[in-house]
């Protein structure tokens, strides 16, 4: 006597090939999702993201009385509420201008106050009005 093949051993077949596939296509996803991450320093970044605060950050990258300045002039910003009324002159020519940390764009403009990052010295038109370190908060007389 010659013997069936029953439908549901062949059935059961298929879908464990089926699904031996589709665990290996996305574990090699998986795989290539992971060290993409990993090359791009996601797990680092994303520490620090959260743990240092947005202010801290822009310091480090920026300065607080090198580079750029910008701890100095957040802090005169903040103390003073300067915006759009103060010019930034920046004596380090490595690094572009740091106006836009006050808004401001136009450049050849006449301003009531001058911040200094970094000046070799000062200009006798000018009042101080604060100092930290080597950068200063001028107003024009």
């Amino acid at each position: 006597m010659r013997k069936i093949k029953s439908k549901k051993k062949s059935e059961k077949n298929i879908s464990y090939l089926n699904f031996a596939k589709w665990a290996k296509i996305h574990l090699v996803l998986l795989l290539l999702l992971f060290v993409f991450l990993k090359i791009n320093n996601f797990f680092e970044n994303s520490y620090i993201i959260l743990k240092n605060n947005i202010e801290l950050r822009l310091v480090k990258n920026y300065g607080y009385c090198e580079k750029q300045g910008y701890g100095f002039i957040n802090e005169v910003k903040k103390k003073f509420l300067l915006t759009k009324v103060a010019s930034v002159k920046n004596y380090n020519n490595n690094f572009p201008s740091s106006n836009w940390f006050l808004d401001v764009f136009d450049e050849n403009k006449k301003f009531d106050y001058l911040i200094l990052i970094n000046p070799q010295s000062l200009n006798s038109n000018y009042n101080v009005i604060y100092k930290k370190k080597n950068c200063f908060l001028l107003k024009n007389d």
